[in-house]
């Protein structure tokens, strides 16, 4: 099996699966936001498609949650094996070996229901060191942990902040690697890291097949992916054709314009309303 990616008609949510020819995968973001009782429900059965698409391995190697907003993680706490609690636990379900999340996801609060579930998830794994990748350090995670009894140097080696590339994947062994682009940072006039805290993960997954690289962006909340169920597996071939080439530059641009032009849409709609 060559890389593949998977977007997935979920309606107004997001879900992405990543597997890798070394057999690794990673879920970016879950939303099952199918109705089972109605038959008129277009939208995919998720947990089913996500079982068959792992060929049903008992775990995956990252999920992660671009922030905790329910269209981003709808029904995770029924398939995904959690470490926090023991209802969370049965042999049929998927066990994440690490969690992906923004610091914002540990620190909020005021989240109810299944965010505050995951939540939980996150700040447990926190607390033991292991399973986890927090992106962005602001202030208040250091107090966070102090308030937990946690020396922060104790949890260095778990954060990756913006600009870096997350250390779990490397294109080397993987084929792949993941570079961060937010949660960003804001700084104190004094110079010290004060705000990263409230932005969802915003990442640039690039591919490498026999020395042909691929961009693709994975992008909290992006108007232009709803909707969608694309699969596509990544050419082998060592020289990127035109058409491929055309789509490696304008799919990023793209991807930045369309939520911008909606909202100028829903502007001018506004107006002519009036």
């Amino acid at each position: 099996m060559t890389h593949s990616v998977t977007f997935f008609p979920t309606g107004n949510a997001d879900t992405c699966l990543i597997r890798l020819e070394n057999s690794r995968s990673i879920i970016f973001d879950y939303a099952n936001t199918h109705d089972s009782e109605d038959e008129d429900d277009k939208r995919i059965n998720l947990e089913d498609e996500i079982r068959s698409l792992l060929d049903d391995a008992n775990s995956v190697d990252v999920l992660a949650f671009s922030h905790l907003d329910k269209d981003h993680y709808q029904g995770a706490s029924e398939l995904f094996w959690l470490e926090h609690a023991k209802k969370y636990q049965s042999d049929t379900r998927l066990k994440i070996d690490v969690l992906w999340v923004p610091a914002a996801a540990i620190l909020e609060e005021g989240i109810t229901e299944e965010g505050r579930v995951l939540r939980a998830e996150a700040r447990h794994r926190f607390k033991m060191g292991k399973g986890i990748r927090v992106f962005s350090s602001p202030n208040a995670l250091d107090k966070w942990l102090e308030d937990n009894d946690i020396d922060p140097t104790d949890r260095e080696h778990l954060i990756t902040d913006a600009g870096q590339l997350s250390p779990d994947f490397s294109l080397s062994e993987d084929g792949i690697e993941f570079f961060v682009h937010s949660p960003f940072a804001e700084r104190g006039e004094d110079g010290s890291l004060e705000v990263r805290n409230e932005s969802a993960l915003f990442m640039q997954a690039t591919f490498d097949v026999e020395e042909c690289l691929t961009r693709l962006l994975l992008s909290a909340d992006c108007t232009s992916m709803k909707c969608l169920k694309t699969s596509f597996v990544l050419q082998e071939q060592k020289e990127m054709t035109t058409v491929s080439l055309l789509i490696s530059i304008m799919f990023p641009i793209i991807v930045l314009i369309c939520p911008y032009l909606m909202r100028k849409v829903r502007m001018k709609q506004s107006r002519l309303t009036r």
